[in-house]
C-alpha cells in the first residue's frame, strides 16, 4: 500500500482530493461532493470510511487546508509528479526563450553590443596570449569587428524585427493560460499532459523565431568572426 499517496485520495470518488472539506466525523471528502448533494436537494451527505450521515448546512463544511497544503508540497512525489514536472519544466523553458525574444524586440541593440563585447574580449584575451607576433593581426579584426558592429547597427532597421509582434502576444496569451493552469492547486493529470504536449511544439518554434532573429540581427556573419578569432596566431611560433 502506497501510504503516502493515499493520504492525498478521497474515500467517496478513489480520486485525488479537490478542494478538500472536513466531515464531522473527522473524515476529508471532496467538496464537489457535498455540492452535487446540495443540487440535487439533498441536506444528507453518507461518510463512506464510517458510514456516518451528516447534516449538511448552508455553509457547508470546514476546508481542510492541512491536506490542501500537503498536495501542493507534495506533488511532485506522487505518482503523477512526472508528468507535472515535464509539463512545468517546458512551461518554464518556453517562458524563458520567450522572454528573451521579448528582450531582444525590445531592444535588439543591446543585444548585439552584448555580442560584439563578449567577441572583442575573447580576441584581447586571444592576443594577450599569443604576444607581439599576432598584434598586427588582432587589431585588424579588432577593427573589422567596429566595421561589422556599425553595419548590424545601420541594418537592424530593415530588419523588421517588429514582424514578431503577433506571434510574441499569441505565445504570451497561450504561456498566461499555462501558468494559471499550473499554479491551480487541483490535480489533472490530463491537463498536465495536454500543457506538455503543446508546450513541446511551441517550444520548437519559439526556439527556431530566436535564433532566426539572432542571425538576422548578425546579418549571418558571426560564424565567419569567431572562426578568423579561433585562428588568431596559428601560423606564428609563440613563445609562451
Amino acid at each position: 500500500m502506497d501510504l503516502t499517496r493515499d493520504i492525498f485520495i478521497c474515500p467517496q470518488c478513489d480520486e485525488f482530493f479537490r478542494k478538500p472539506v472536513v466531515l464531522p466525523c473527522g473524515n476529508s471528502i471532496c467538496n464537489s461532493h457535498v455540492e452535487e448533494q446540495i443540487n440535487n436537494n439533498q441536506r444528507i451527505i453518507r461518510c463512506k470510511c464510517c458510514q456516518e450521515a451528516h447534516s449538511i448546512s448552508s455553509r457547508g463544511f470546514n476546508p481542510n487546508i492541512r491536506v490542501e497544503n500537503l498536495i501542493k508540497i507534495n506533488v511532485e512525489y506522487l505518482k503523477i509528479g512526472e508528468e507535472y514536472k515535464s509539463a512545468y519544466d517546458r512551461f518554464r523553458k518556453i517562458a524563458s526563450l520567450f522572454q528573451e525574444l521579448n528582450e531582444l524586440k525590445d531592444d535588439p541593440e543591446l543585444y548585439i553590443n552584448e555580442v560584439i563585447s563578449q567577441i572583442k574580449r575573447k580576441v584581447d584575451l586571444k592576443r594577450e596570449e599569443l604576444k607581439a607576433a599576432i598584434d598586427d593581426e588582432a587589431l585588424q579584426l579588432i577593427a573589422d569587428l567596429d566595421e561589422y558592429e556599425r553595419e548590424c547597427r545601420e541594418k537592424k532597421k530593415d530588419l523588421e524585427i517588429n514582424q514578431i509582434e503577433n506571434k510574441l502576444k499569441d505565445w504570451q496569451d497561450d504561456i498566461e493560460s499555462w501558468r494559471q493552469k499550473l499554479d491551480c492547486i487541483q490535480i489533472d493529470l490530463n491537463t498536465w499532459k495536454k500543457i506538455d504536449s503543446e508546450c513541446t511544439w511551441e517550444l520548437f518554434e519559439l526556439e527556431q523565431e530566436l535564433v532566426s532573429c539572432k542571425k538576422r540581427l548578425l546579418l549571418n556573419k558571426f560564424d565567419k568572426f569567431e572562426n578568423r578569432v579561433d585562428s588568431i596566431g596559428t601560423g606564428f611560433d609563440v613563445k609562451k
